[in-house]
This record gives C-alpha cells, structure tokens and sequence, in this order.
C-alpha cells in the first residue's frame, strides 16, 4: 500500500512549532513532495501520524489527517 494524498486540519513542521491550517492537503509528486509515509503509534502517549517529505529535505508531520488516500 502506498499513500499518495492526505488532507487536515493541523500540523507540525519538523522544527517543532505548531500551526493551525484549515483544509490543507499534499499530493505526491506535487509542489515538491517527494513520499508520503505513515508511522504507527508505538507506545503508550505516542501518536499515529504521516510524515511528508519534501524534495529539498523538509518535512512535515501530521497528527490530524481527515482523509489518507491510498493505493493497493
């Protein structure tokens, strides 16, 4: 399975600070998102989240996603 698209409605950028989006929503192989990868929760107060990454290395993790779209 492999996640191409995901919409929601907060984030974390990988510096640590939190910003409040509404509707956002990365695509890969759009506007420089080069994979999309998700990481379960491992542990007790951990979170499931998605990690976008970016071609110039950043990345974003997000921990609210509304839709994931996948592919078989």
């Amino acid at each position: 399975m492999g996640i191409i698209n995901v919409t929601y409605n907060w984030r974390v950028v990988s510096d640590g600070h939190q910003t409040i989006d509404c509707a956002d929503e990365y695509h890969v192989g759009v506007n420089g998102v080069v994979t999309i990868e998700e990481h379960q929760a491992m542990g007790s107060g951990d979170r499931w989240f998605y990690n976008i990454v970016f071609d110039n290395g950043n990345e974003l993790k997000i921990f609210n996603p509304n839709t994931v779209l996948t592919t078989p």
